[in-house]
């Protein structure tokens, strides 16, 4: 199972849902993949996602409360891959899911400005179509990730 997940086959096949399926059939789609990923509870993914998962709520890792929990986290990270690819190269779809805030026009013109800067920001859901949405709006700056 991890061979087909780390698949070229199951990445090319997430950006065609993406781009091609209206959105409330993605989303089904990423229910459906989602509950089946976590039903193998021996996975590496569900395994981390169970031993974080215990350490936050204080139970533990085998704890049957975890199976619905490991289902939101995994369907939650497919509904963000899906509108992802659904909105990236869509602009007016990338504006609907993600609407511009006065925070964001006074990130802007501060990143376009002369000084430099630095921004650290965590990695939560989907942060990618976010910074895909500042880009929309002018913002100009350079990624580092790791």
């Amino acid at each position: 199972m991890k061979n087909i997940l780390d698949s070229k086959f199951s990445v090319q096949f997430s950006i065609l849902v993406g781009k091609y399926l209206p959105r409330p059939l993605g989303l089904a789609v990423a229910n459906g993949i989602g509950s089946l990923i976590s039903s193998f509870r021996g996975l590496e993914i569900n395994k981390a996602i169970r031993n974080n998962q215990a350490v936050i709520r204080d139970v533990h890792p085998d704890s049957p409360t975890l199976n619905k929990v490991s289902r939101r986290v995994l369907t939650q990270a497919g509904h963000c891959y899906f509108d992802f690819h659904h909105t990236y190269t869509n602009p007016e779809k990338l504006e609907e899911i993600v609407p511009w805030t006065s925070a964001m026009e006074e990130f802007v013109k501060f990143s376009n400005g002369d000084q430099g800067y630095v921004v650290v920001a965590p990695h939560l859901s989907n942060f990618d179509i976010v910074v895909a949405r500042l880009v929309l709006g002018g913002f100009k700056g350079r990624v580092l990730s790791y």
